[in-house]
């Protein structure tokens, strides 16, 4: 009965993102790897790596038999992961990896990053552990005078208020003092 709970916390937490499917058959040998994937920055569950498709097909169905229903199959490089995504803390991912810790398997929390950016400039304004938190913080930033706040999702859990449309690194940099003065932890994002 508890992994019918977890399970069913999870499920409603994928209303928020999108799960990604198998994209191949086989891992990417000798190639760059993935391309830009189906579904966002986030923490996941990986019940296991293993090496062919097979195997991570019947490790699969080995989890869903516990109670673990939104499991995928992502393709890597050199093997498969089993996982479990599509919720947006890192709360969640570890209720999650206890509950099937109860189990046989042992998952671990992985923070995935999508593939960002495309050399756009973007400055933070500040970083919070959830949703509301972060729309409030949008919502903040709209009341001081910074319209078109935007949400990004963090590796392992929740968001960050981006302002983002920058011509030039000298404007992204006077547009984080400027709102740095007003009480923001504004800077310009590293990746930019």
């Amino acid at each position: 009965m508890r992994v019918v709970g977890i399970v069913a916390m999870a499920a409603a937490a994928v209303t928020v993102v999108a799960f990604s499917g198998t994209s191949s058959a086989s891992p990417k040998a000798g190639k760059a790897c993935g391309g830009v994937p189906a579904y966002t920055t986030g923490p996941e569950v990986v019940f296991g790596r293993p090496a062919t498709l097979a195997a991570a097909q019947k490790l699969q169905k080995q989890v869903m038999g516990a109670g673990f229903t939104f499991t995928s199959i992502e393709v890597g490089c050199n093997e498969f992961r089993v996982v479990i995504r599509g919720y947006d803390t890192f709360a969640t991912a570890v209720a999650i990896q206890a509950e099937a810790r109860k189990t046989v398997f042992r998952p671990t929390v992985e923070c995935y990053n999508a593939p960002d950016k495309n050399g756009e400039l973007e400055v933070g304004m500040g970083h919070e552990p959830d949703l509301d938190s972060a729309n409030a913080l949008v919502s903040l930033a709209a009341a001081r005078g910074f319209p078109n706040a935007q949400l990004e999702a963090d590796p392992c859990g929740g968001y960050e208020v981006m302002m983002k449309g920058f011509v030039d690194r000298d404007q992204a940099n006077a547009f984080a003092a400027e709102a740095y003065s007003v009480g923001f932890n504004a800077h310009l994002e590293p990746e930019s």
